[in-house]
């Protein structure tokens, strides 16, 4: 997933199993939740 750096997209893709946008917009509200916004 581009644009969303390198360490977060590790994140995503090995913790949470998201690999693409439409994974990543299925998955929007759980992300929400882990995500804090000093992490944005």
């Amino acid at each position: 997933i581009s644009g969303i750096g390198k360490v977060t997209e590790q994140v995503l893709r090995h913790a949470l199993g998201i690999q693409t946008c439409e994974e990543m917009l299925r998955k929007r509200a759980f992300i929400f939740a882990l995500f804090s916004s000093r992490s944005a």
